[in-house]
């Protein structure tokens, strides 16, 4: 009998062993909806390095719909807190009763027309937001995929907002999470240094709020001599 060794086959008990595991489903995937959903719920939240890491670059359809099923719910969650804060006279709703008693605009109204169009400004703010965040990647020269690539990483990071669920706090933590998945998000998808992801990300900021800072202080200067004149 010829030795294995010599003829160059394994021996049957070393072969490699075909994985058993069902490949987990994800929200670009065909199949069950809240199977796709709750997946890829927990691993954007818990494991978003992994996520990211093997995510698709291209489709814009599915991660859209995914960003409005937790933005719009975010902001129901969040409107619907709102309403009951200000109904209780929370302190810290107070301005906000005021400004919109200032405009004759009671709180039900306004509850309920932040609903109503937030799925619209969910949608332009992830164009508009998306389209900025890329062309600040790319003049730091961090874009190595394509714009769908940076889109598909916005709508993934809308996870966190089903956190609006708990009151006040709720909205600041989804905020902050959802700023930590955007730059993991944008640093595996394009294949980049942390650093230009994170300065990608808050150089568009600096620059508005530097930009803010600079006319309110213009305009004035500007304004006051003509009214002394």
């Amino acid at each position: 009998m010829l030795d294995d060794a010599n003829t160059g086959l394994r021996p049957p008990e070393s072969q490699p062993q075909a994985s058993t595991q069902p490949k987990q489903l994800m929200w670009d995937d065909e199949g069950p909806f809240f199977t796709k959903i709750i997946n890829t719920w927990k691993m954007t939240m818990f494991s978003p390095i992994k996520f990211f890491s093997a995510v698709k670059l291209t489709g814009m359809g599915k991660p859209l719909i995914y960003a409005l099923i937790f933005g719009v719910t975010g902001s129901i969650l969040n409107a619907v807190w709102q309403l009951l804060m200000t109904k209780l006279n929370i302190p810290m709703f107070g301005n906000q009763l005021k400004f919109l008693e200032l405009f004759n605009i009671s709180p039900e109204i306004y509850s309920a027309a932040m609903i109503v169009l937030s799925p619209i400004l969910i949608i332009m703010s992830l164009f508009i937001w998306g389209g900025i965040l890329h062309l600040s990647l790319m003049i730091l020269g961090g874009t190595k995929n394509g714009f769908e690539a940076t889109f598909r990483s916005l709508c993934y990071s809308y996870s966190p907002f089903i956190l609006c669920l708990l009151p006040i706090c709720g909205v600041i933590v989804a905020g902050i999470w959802m700023i930590v998945l955007v730059i993991i998000g944008l640093r595996e998808t394009h294949q980049s240094p942390t650093w230009k992801a994170v300065v990608g990300y808050f150089m568009p900021i600096v620059l508005c709020i530097c930009l803010a800072i600079g006319a309110a202080i213009a305009i004035p200067l500007l304004i006051a001599p003509k009214m002394f004149s």
